[in-house]
């Protein structure tokens, strides 16, 4: 996953969602106001029901179970009867459709039933027949509307009581309301204005997240667009919008699609879920339920494809209720375990509770049906996308807030290792540079001494037997291993401090090499532990060794200056320079990779300062390190030995 765009991003993004909010909020508002329109009258407390167990009853025999008085009065207005198989009749008496004042019509206030039949013995003896509903094609309905609704008369025009039959393999709602043809048309305009930026808010949090997706490449962004796309897809088939707009010569697809996009819906949930929260690494079992439900959701949504509405939509009802009860559970668990991005998912579960609450009270018969009250649900779910847009932005900064502890933890882990490295390697220096110099360099000390003896004893005879040319080697040798022991580990930096192993290196790596070094060296010896001094020196060695073996120059300035900043060394030649020293890869000196310098950036680093070039070519390189000497601990082990 890329984190290139960092925190603005996020802080734009929530600016963006939250005008996205009051622009919304502000189209609700003045939507609701644009028309005044009377509200409907609810007729289900003056209905009667007669339940038709098989279905197959037709008009007639309904007409003589009313005749006998077989249907029973729904006295607290009852408008939900869950699934079933049966046909619901309602009667209506026709007093109910007033006179005069029309037209009239009479509303099924659930766009998603598959068939509702109207019957309505007119005052002229013919019947009024109509049929409407998801399994029938749009175009044929009375009243070109989503909605189900029927042209009713009353008065002298009414012959008899109104007859309603609904039949359907989904939840059987039916609220029964009277509209005035003008109120219908004034409050149906409020209606799909406010439809219309329902879904427009959805569709546009689903594109600004597909954009973010292909940004990002964060899979939440993904999961979020998969989720919501399935949601609002069901949504809008429910209300009638999708086959009054998209297939109003159809019969049947509207339940297909809706089975379809609540499975969708259900697995893709179930994963955003899954991975906004990292499960796998959080709650491993958790992850597995939620698994589960990711394909349980999709294998619905295809068996949706080919098994039957009814049963599929309870089947994806309830594993979408157990996915809702996992969620109460699992969001607060891993909210309350120290994972703060989910406790905007806990926001998302408190926006839903008024929706859910009021969708309760309705259906009991607590509060009644109406348009304001569906309209206080639509906006509790409306809260949902802006409050897990904001919980992805608060996730990703998260994870950059992650990424960057992770980041200086490994830096931190890179120059302890290197510390530690450096420290061996310069530990296992000295002791083979005294092992060379106490054992080897004794050794070959003692054979000099007794060659000489010998060759002394030998001097009468007029012939050593080869023991000056013998003795010679032995000098060698021993200058040699003297030297390898002094290149293995500066002995004088113990002994004499970092002042005085300065001058000598200084003077040794100069010597004989045609180049006029002027030093100005300030003493350092009481300003670094012996820790710090010893990379001082190697630095100041490869330094000088550089400006000897590549640099071709003639003049060496090296300086090392104190102030209250802490310590400056310097080294300034007049030779041919660096080839690229700006390139922004590895410098390189006279057309070879300038290994060296990285480890004396490396040592620079340790030391707490940074190491700069400045150079052309032909015009010399002047190499600076600025080490800081506050918080040096002196009192640690002393830089050199009594």
């Amino acid at each position: 996953m890329r984190l290139s765009t960092g925190w603005a991003r996020n802080q734009g993004y929530r600016r963006r969602a939250g005008w996205l909010v009051v622009l919304c909020l502000w189209a609700c508002v003045s939507g609701g106001t644009v028309v005044a329109a009377s509200a409907p009258r609810l007729l289900n407390t003056q209905a009667a029901l007669l339940l038709d167990p098989d279905g197959q009853a037709g008009i007639a025999e309904i007409t003589q179970a009313l005749r006998e008085g077989r249907f029973n009065p729904l006295p607290r207005g009852e408008t939900l009867f869950g699934f079933s198989d049966a046909a619901h009749w309602f009667r209506l008496p026709a007093s109910v459709v007033p006179a005069a004042g029309g037209p009239w019509l009479l509303e099924v206030a659930t766009p998603s039933l598959d068939r509702v039949d109207l019957y309505q013995r007119r005052a002229d003896g013919g019947l009024a027949t109509f049929a409407i509903g998801d399994m029938l094609p749009h175009d044929n309905r009375p009243v070109a509307s989503r909605r189900l609704l029927f042209p009713v008369v009353g008065g002298a025009l009414a012959g008899g009581d109104i007859l309603v039959r609904v039949r359907s393999d989904g939840s059987i709602r039916v609220p029964l309301k009277l509209w005035h043809e003008q109120d219908f048309n004034a409050a149906e305009a409020v209606d799909l204005v406010w439809q219309a930026v329902y879904a427009g808010v959805f569709l546009a949090m689903i594109l600004y997240n597909l954009i973010l997706y292909l940004s990002a490449r964060d899979r939440s962004y993904l999961h979020y667009v998969m989720f919501w796309s399935g949601f609002l897809v069901a949504h809008l088939t429910s209300q009638g919008v999708s086959q009054a707009v998209l297939w109003p010569s159809a019969a049947g697809l509207s339940n297909l699609v809706v089975v379809v996009a609540l499975g969708w819906s259900v697995g893709w949930g179930a994963r955003f879920v899954g991975h906004f929260l990292d499960l796998r690494n959080r709650a491993p079992r958790a992850a597995l339920l939620f698994d589960a439900f990711t394909w349980l959701g999709l294998a619905g949504a295809v068996a949706g494809l080919m098994l039957p509405y009814g049963p599929m939509l309870k089947t994806l009802l309830v594993i979408a209720g157990l996915l809702v009860l996992a969620c109460f559970i699992t969001i607060p668990f891993v909210y309350a375990h120290g994972y703060r991005p989910a406790r905007f998912l806990v926001a998302a579960i408190l926006a839903l509770l008024p929706g859910f609450g009021l969708v309760i009270a309705a259906n009991i018969g607590w509060v009644p049906s109406t348009s304001s009250i569906e309209r206080v649900i639509q906006i509790s779910t409306m809260a949902e996308p802006f409050i897990f847009a904001l919980a992805l932005a608060d996730r990703i900064k998260a994870i950059e807030a992650g990424a960057i502890v992770a980041e200086r933890r490994a830096r931190s882990l890179q120059e302890r290792f290197s510390r530690a490295l450096i420290a061996r390697q310069e530990e296992v220096r000295r002791h083979i540079a005294r092992s060379l110099h106490d054992s080897v360099g004794q050794g070959l000390l003692v054979a000099i001494n007794r060659i000489g003896a010998l060759r002394r004893r030998g001097e009468d005879g007029g012939d050593n037997g080869g023991l000056d040319d013998l003795e010679q080697i032995a000098r060698e040798t021993l200058d040699e291993v003297r030297g390898l022991s002094h290149d293995l580990h500066p002995h004088h930096l113990d002994q004499l401090g970092l002042d005085s192993a300065l001058r000598e290196m200084f003077d040794k790596v100069f010597r004989e090499t045609g180049i006029e070094p002027s030093l100005d060296l300030a003493p350092v010896d009481d300003r670094l532990p012996r820790a710090d001094a010893i990379h001082l020196f190697r630095l100041a060695q490869e330094a000088a060794n550089n400006v000897v073996k590549h640099s071709g120059a003639s003049r060496c300035d090296i300086r090392l200056d104190i102030d209250n900043d802490g310590l400056r060394f310097e080294v300034a030649d007049d030779g041919r320079g660096l080839r690229d020293a700006g390139d922004g890869g590895a410098p390189r000196m006279n057309g070879r990779a300038g290994f060296g310098l990285a480890g004396m950036r490396e040592r620079a680093r340790m030391l707490g300062g940074n190491l700069e070039l400045a150079s052309a070519p032909g015009a010399g390189l002047r190499l600076s390190v600025r080490i800081p000497t506050d918080g040096k601990n002196m009192e640690e082990e002393p830089w050199h030995e009594s």
